[in-house]
């Protein structure tokens, strides 16, 4: 039975392949019920020879063409693949060069072969050479299910937004803890008059256009009987321009070393943390200015 099953799929084998050492691979791959398993073993004598990738893409290309063979190319194609990228062969390098390879066929055979269980493998194996971004594309055009769900919260983890929010949320518990140190516990108990705060991503110590004019808006929403939170992105080590805001009751100057910052400016993505950590001290500013497309 097993032979005339054999025989009449080679009958209608496209003409190309007939003589093909692939032959024994495309045959299990057009057997029911499906196998990759075994479809994988055939192929793992042919998987060292340097023009593997290339025979696997004629091989597939030239199924693909014919109808009755269509599914049979998804079965080898999904084999060939998981091979291929899971190839425990020779060096750590050359396992390597293999599953970046590997990635580069997936990436250009799925086009032309969209098959699911195909791409849940692509899935894994840009995960492995953390290739996040490019894992979690792949999941968003496969249909939902626990697999893709439990996936997509694993690779999440690894994304770079992720890692800044994970990364921003610490910053901040850090500032938090270092304010509190300054201004004490206490603190958080006394009712706050509304302010605004006022930050710039401007060195207030040199003397140029940008810190006279962010000296000057808060001394103007002060005039106006405002309450002004001024944070300073560094230090203050000269006080020619700060001397004169020192003076004034409504503005409050606060300055990096209360988040234990010492010997250079606050960053973005600190100043975003501290405007946060302060937001939420203070019992929510009025209104927030800010001047620095980097911290917006």
């Amino acid at each position: 039975m097993v032979f005339n099953w054999i025989k009449r799929k080679k009958n209608d084998l496209p003409k190309t392949l007939e003589n093909h050492e692939f032959l024994d691979s495309i045959l299990l791959s057009a057997k029911r019920p499906v196998n990759i398993n075994e479809i994988q073993k055939s192929l793992e004598a042919k998987i060292e020879k340097v023009d593997f990738l290339i025979n696997a893409e004629f091989v597939l290309r030239c199924l693909n063409k014919e109808n009755l063979w269509q599914a049979s190319a998804a079965n080898l194609f999904v084999a060939c693949l998981r091979s291929y990228c899971d190839f425990r062969g020779g060096s750590q390098q050359i396992r390597k060069t293999n599953l970046r390879e590997g990635l580069n066929f997936g990436k250009k055979m799925i086009t032309e072969i969209p098959d699911s269980r195909a791409i849940k493998s692509l899935v894994t194996y840009h995960h492995r050479n953390n290739d996040y971004l490019e894992a979690f594309g792949l999941l968003s055009i496969l249909r939902e299910d626990e697999w893709t769900k439990n996936k997509r919260k694993i690779i999440e983890r690894s994304l770079p937004s992720y890692q800044k929010k994970k990364q921003t949320k610490n910053i901040a518990k850090s500032f938090n803890t270092s304010l509190l140190k300054h201004i004490g516990y206490e603190n958080l108990s006394n009712t706050h008059h509304s302010a605004i705060l006022l930050y710039g991503n401007i060195d207030m110590n040199v003397i140029d256009g940008s810190s006279i004019w962010l000296a000057s808006i808060a001394e103007v929403l002060s005039e106006c009987g405002l309450k002004v939170h001024f944070l300073l992105k560094h230090n203050i080590s000269r006080s020619i321009l700060i001397k004169k805001l020192k003076t004034r009751e409504d503005i409050r100057l606060i300055e990096p070393k209360k988040f234990e910052v010492y010997g250079r400016g606050m960053n973005p993505n600190e100043a975003s943390s501290v405007i946060e950590v302060l937001d939420g001290t203070y019992g929510g500013y009025n209104k927030i200015i800010l001047r620095g497309m980097e911290v917006c």
